[in-house]
């Protein structure tokens, strides 16, 4: 099943499982927020909760034995046949890959300084290397 985060461009990204896709905003820390989630989920062996903000509505992504899509103001939601584990393997290499647009996610350039860019580059990469070293084992 296709599973893709786009570049983060201008405060936003668009998220995509299977033929479903939904933008997000910048009007939360995405990147840290989903790693922070993604490893308590797998520390403690508890079903995945991610929440994307797209500034009118909210997307609530549930993972555990399947991965289910609930939108804040509607009663559908959406099913995937992918587990907590899948959907997180296939998350973390999305995020890796645009690493440094995460860095400046909700942020100008010009509003950090060089150390507060160093520091918020080591914290993703720390939560990262987390959730990846759980995963392994």
């Amino acid at each position: 099943m296709q599973i893709e985060l786009s570049e983060p461009k201008n405060g936003w990204i668009e998220f995509q499982i299977g033929d479903f896709i939904v933008g997000g905003s910048d009007l939360e820390d995405l990147p840290i927020n989903w790693l922070k989630s993604i490893r308590f989920s797998l520390q403690n062996r508890l079903p995945l909760c991610l929440k994307l903000n797209s500034g009118s509505f909210q997307f609530w992504i549930l993972s555990d034995e399947t991965t289910i899509i609930v939108e804040n103001r509607k009663t559908e939601h959406r099913i995937f046949n992918i587990g907590k584990k899948n959907l997180i393997q296939k998350l973390i290499p999305e995020m890796k890959k645009y690493l440094d647009g995460w860095i400046f996610w909700n942020f100008n350039s010009e509003d950090l300084t060089p150390e507060q860019i160093e520091d918020r580059s080591n914290r993703l990469r720390d939560l990262i290397q987390d959730c990846e070293d759980i995963l392994e084992r």
